[in-house]
């Protein structure tokens, strides 16, 4: 599989950015973990970062504590929120459940 290129959008960096202010020790491990699941959005399998919580047309990486939402556009992932796993995806997302 030919990896993908990997746009991100300003609100996914905005996002990546405010991970930093968890103090520098846990920053520090969030922002790897999170750079490695940007990383992985080049080369994951579709079934695998299938989420069915997701809106149609998102799909995940899990970055330890965090998720990395990426899109599928032509030849790229592009990642469009970095999101902490706990919180309300499909909410966040602009889909809320029924």
């Amino acid at each position: 599989m030919k990896p993908r290129r990997l746009p991100v959008t300003p609100r996914a960096q905005r996002e990546l950015r405010e991970s930093q202010h968890l103090g520098a020790k846990a920053a520090l491990k969030a922002l790897r973990s999170i750079q490695s699941g940007i990383r992985a959005t080049t080369r994951i399998s579709i079934p695998q970062a299938t989420r069915p919580d997701l809106p149609e047309g998102y799909f995940r990486v899990v970055a330890k504590t965090h998720l990395v939402i990426f899109q599928i556009e032509g030849d790229a992932a592009k990642v469009v929120r970095l999101l902490h796993g706990a919180r309300d995806i499909s909410v966040l997302l602009g889909e809320p459940k029924t």
